[in-house]
């Protein structure tokens, strides 16, 4: 059954705003009242769903934010929201055209499956938690810059928060990840990271850093996120997931590294996403 879920959704919210802020520009939705053809005018898809189980008094519940591009070039549109059917699992295999079908999907696999646990397993009046945010949070004449912000709470002492990105290009729907990066500046773009992750932690030195991680992290031989780095109007943006390099007190490590810094590290192709109408005139 279909339920008002307003202070969790907020909550969810005001925590993806708080992530969208590292990225020092959140996603402006104004659009030129021209009448362009390629003209991106998106759309908002607000979706709640919970679910019971009698002999627990558990629930399972489910919430979604996406925001995604109604009107613009029809390979993006396409893109972003195959994109998004990845993201949420993969496993929808129907028309897209219906956003709101594919998240209904989802949320009927993840309750179905919660409450047949809570039902078996769960302890008197603990609840699950499924929340996801999706939205562009940085734009150019080019390019945008995806987040995709994924809260769980099955049990435990805390939840478990995900969060990733995609740079697509505008014209074709093109998705950026880690190939907006030269293949022979990948060290180098290493020890970029290395370097301004240092600000996240508030350290100054390798050693200071090291204790930071886990023991099983290079401090010096950095390694690279799993998350593909992501455009940003500070620079590009890489961030770890929980747990990828440090303990779960440290949260989603984060650096951007700022684009005269970084700038020859990059492809050809992606400098030119980063060009802005600054840039252009």
């Amino acid at each position: 059954m279909n339920m008002k879920k307003s202070n969790s959704l907020a909550r969810l919210l005001m925590a993806a705003t708080a992530t969208c802020l590292t990225l020092s520009s959140c996603w402006n939705n104004t659009t030129s009242e021209k009448n362009e053809p390629d003209k991106i005018v998106y759309d908002t898809l607000n979706f709640e769903k919970m679910d019971s189980t009698f002999s627990t008094h558990a629930q399972a519940s489910f919430t979604a934010n996406i925001i995604y591009p109604k009107q613009g070039p029809e390979n993006l549109k396409r893109n972003i929201k195959e994109w998004t059917n990845e993201q949420l699992g993969g496993y929808y295999t129907y028309s897209l055209d219906t956003l709101e079908h594919v998240v209904d999907y989802y949320a009927d696999m993840l309750i179905k499956n919660a409450i047949e646990e809570l039902d078996e397993y769960a302890e008197r009046n603990v609840s699950y938690t499924y929340d996801w945010v999706i939205q562009p949070v940085y734009e150019t004449p080019r390019s945008i810059s995806y987040q995709v912000y994924n809260y769980n709470f099955t049990g435990g002492a805390h939840g478990g928060r995900y969060i990733t990105y995609a740079t697509f290009r505008k014209d074709d729907g093109r998705i950026f990840g880690w190939d907006m990066i030269k293949h022979d500046s990948i060290y180098a773009v290493r020890e970029m990271i290395r370097e301004n992750i240092k600000t996240y932690f508030k350290v100054k030195t390798d050693e200071e850093l090291k204790q930071y991680l886990f023991d099983g992290t290079n401090a010096y031989l950095f390694p690279l996120p799993v998350t593909p780095p992501v455009l940003t109007e500070e620079g590009v943006q890489f961030v770890y997931q929980q747990y990828e390099i440090a303990p779960y007190a440290a949260g989603n490590p984060t650096c951007t590294i700022p684009y005269e810094q970084i700038y020859s590290s990059l492809t050809s192709t992606a400098q030119q996403l980063t060009e802005t109408e600054e840039n252009e005139e």
